[in-house]
């Protein structure tokens, strides 16, 4: 009894001291303090939104940040050459960090004299991401200060870029995220043109690629982590792609879905989708010219249960090719109609 009524005090004391205004610490700064930024706050997590910084206000603000669970960070409109060094660093360590640049023009996340990267001190235990959307990169932007991050063991990374002019992604990006057991990397309208190979060995963590919408003329193998254990999705629609190599799906033993559509691919050959067709639930391939022969032959069987080519829509895949077949629905056809 005893007991009970000393626990019971102690519950009193604490709902007293709360009903009396005692506080604990703000994650957050004060307003003034972080202008032209603001945070909020809720139980585990500190949302920072800064419009319009540049490099003289990121150098004043960057002092007060205070550490948080969680945080969730953007900047929005504003063009700037650098951020200072230790800029995300002052958070130290983090369960999630997520990154929004938006409408941005930027050439470094982190000092360009010294080559110092606004990461420095940060340590992610759970999940990182980066989103990006609007964001002028410049033509050799420094993926290098990602590097910076302390990535744990167990931590689940997210890089998704949407309308933002990068023509390359470079060696230099996995370098820069070579630890960080990427799992999503969406690049899409940056205009692409060329893709660097994918380590060997590495981002073995990915689980979904996309490169839509992009100027890709060529797509490889070594474009892809080299095995690809757990890859469920590769999304290459609107891009200028013309052929696809034997090899491209080989030990991606998980791959699910494959979309293709508006390219300029003619012919799926057996052999390059013999590796994923058992694991494969659905092929896109709206849009594509097909050269309708006895390479095409295989997929006949297999067309309504594999295959989506938007029947009864628009773009309702056709015959380009030969003159015999032109404009008949790839779907209509017998195995016998596919000769070489």
């Amino acid at each position: 009894m005893l007991r009970k009524i000393q626990n019971w005090s102690l519950l009193m004391t604490i709902v007293t001291s709360l009903l009396l205004g005692v506080s604990v610490e703000a994650k957050c700064p004060p307003p003034e303090n972080i202008y032209p930024c603001s945070c909020s706050e809720n139980i585990d997590t500190c949302f920072y939104s800064c419009r319009g910084l540049d490099n003289n206000s990121s150098f004043l603000v960057y002092e007060q940040f205070r550490s948080c669970p969680k945080v969730r960070f953007s900047i929005t409109s504003g063009e700037m050459s650098f951020l200072p060094h230790r800029f995300f660093g002052k958070f130290g360590s983090v369960e999630s960090f997520s990154l929004y640049l938006v409408r941005l023009k930027l050439e470094y996340l982190g000092e360009t004299s010294s080559g110092l990267s606004a990461f420095d001190g940060l340590s992610v235990k759970n999940e990182f991401s980066v989103y990006m959307q609007w964001t002028d990169l410049g033509s050799s932007f420094d993926w290098s200060a990602f590097s910076a991050v302390d990535f744990g063991p167990e931590v689940s990374t997210t890089f998704i870029s949407n309308i933002s002019e990068f023509s390359e992604l470079s060696p230099g990006f996995y370098t820069a995220f070579s630890g960080s057991n990427m799992n999503s990397l969406v690049v899409s309208v940056a205009g692409l043109v060329t893709l660097a190979d994918v380590p060997l060995g590495q981002f073995s963590s990915l689980v979904n690629v996309n490169f839509e919408r992009n100027s890709l003329t060529e797509i490889k193998r070594s474009n892809f982590p080299r095995p690809a254990p757990e890859l469920e999705n590769i999304d290459l629609n609107r891009n200028q792609i013309s052929f696809l190599p034997e090899d491209l799906f080989t030990d991606m033993f998980k791959l699910k879905s494959v979309d293709i559509s508006i390219n300029q691919i003619s012919v799926l050959t057996e052999e390059t989708f013999k590796p994923i067709f058992t694991s494969l639930d659905r092929l896109i391939v709206i849009g594509l010219p097909f050269t309708c022969d006895c390479r095409l032959a295989w997929m006949i069987p297999h067309w309504k249960e594999k295959v989506i080519d938007a029947s009864g829509m628009a773009r309702t895949v056709t015959c380009k090719e030969p003159p015999n077949l032109a404009g008949r629905r790839v779907p209509d056809l017998q195995a016998e109609d596919l000769t070489c």
